[in-house]
């Protein structure tokens, strides 16, 4: 179950984009693109992995629909439930992801609304993103992110190679069921590709967790 919410917040969260004409988005629009994801305690030991890979991009008038195969692996690759597939649409500069179809590839008959976040292609040091929330009706779940702002451009080299990232530093407050927790996230995004690198907080600061691209194919 702890790898169904990780892999509903990720998705849920992480993959709404905006950007002007000629700005390349962050996140990837190469047909056959693989990306892998790994996420490691505070220690550095892998604990699980994501692989995302681009199985189809359309073009139709100004819409670009681009079909995703998630893939999520435990920490010896081996699958922890079976692929599913999801698609994002490209319109009128804002790329629109349906959450609720998503995790509905996921549990059959989940209730999700909401939205992720909005990252403007010509985002700088220094701006203010605007808040977002998702709601999963089933498991009495909201999160809501907050405080958004997007602090430094950094070199980040992982695994997958080196990248020139947006740091976007943001609070984040749960709540399933009874229980509330609240932490500060970091995500390290680039052009292209969406996020390079996240780092989880707990309340006092404490890092709970990182997720690194660690291959780029």
């Amino acid at each position: 179950m702890k790898k169904l919410f990780c892999a509903i917040l990720f998705l849920g969260l992480g993959i709404i984009s905006v950007f002007a004409a000629g700005d390349e988005p962050f996140f990837p629009v190469r047909e056959g693109a693989v990306l892998t994801y790994a996420d490691k305690n505070p220690k550095g030991k892998v604990l699980s992995y994501v692989v995302y890979t681009i199985e189809k991009v359309e073009t139709a008038g100004d819409v670009i629909s681009i079909t995703y195969q998630i893939e999520s692996l435990d920490d010896n690759k081996k699958l922890a439930f079976p692929p599913f597939y999801t698609t994002i649409k490209i319109e009128d500069g804002y790329v629109h992801f349906d959450a609720t179809s998503c995790v509905a590839n996921l549990v059959e008959g989940m209730e999700v609304t909401g939205r992720g976040i909005i990252l403007p292609s010509n985002m700088k040091a220094g701006d203010v993103l605007d808040d977002y929330k998702i709601i999963i009706t089933n498991l009495g779940m909201e999160s809501v992110c907050s405080n958004i702002n997007v602090s430094t451009l950094e070199s980040i080299t992982t695994d997958a190679g080196t990248f020139d990232c947006f740091k976007v530093d943001s609070s984040v407050a749960t709540k399933v069921l009874f229980i509330n927790t609240s932490g500060t996230t970091s995500v390290w995004y680039a052009h292209g590709i969406g996020d390079v690198k996240t780092n989880t907080y707990d309340k006092k600061g404490k890092l709970i967790q990182t997720r690194e691209l660690v291959s780029l194919k």
